[in-house]
């Protein structure tokens, strides 16, 4: 991984909730296995890869920013998601409060 072999230890969480997985109303997208073959947004290193990887383990599903896998990850700034999410270039994106309020009310977006 990307720690290189060392141990890693959360010691405390910043929030409770805040953060969804938003995806383009014209995917139809409505659970995290609908994310299979498609493109997912997310900031590298926030807590949002954090919960985004950990959804997909739970479901058996492989990722990497490269394409072959389950899901392909797309590594973005915070300020780009959504841009990236309304251009469609993406199909979902983890986001969090309060960009994620603001994204569902411009573009056809749902949380799933």
């Amino acid at each position: 991984g990307r720690a290189g072999g060392a141990r890693l230890f959360v010691v405390a969480g910043f929030a409770k909730g805040g953060a969804r997985l938003v995806g383009r109303t014209d995917r139809k997208l409505t659970s995290v296995k609908d994310l299979e073959g498609r493109r997912v947004g997310v900031t590298r290193g926030g807590i949002q890869e954090v919960l985004l990887l950990a959804e997909l383990q739970k479901n058996a599903m492989t990722f990497s920013d490269q394409p072959g896998k389950d899901v392909q990850l797309v590594f973005l700034a915070y300020a780009d998601l959504n841009q990236a999410l309304m251009g469609k270039n993406i199909d979902a994106m983890m986001q969090s409060e309060p960009s994620r309020r603001k994204r569902s009310t411009r573009v056809s977006a749902a949380k799933f």
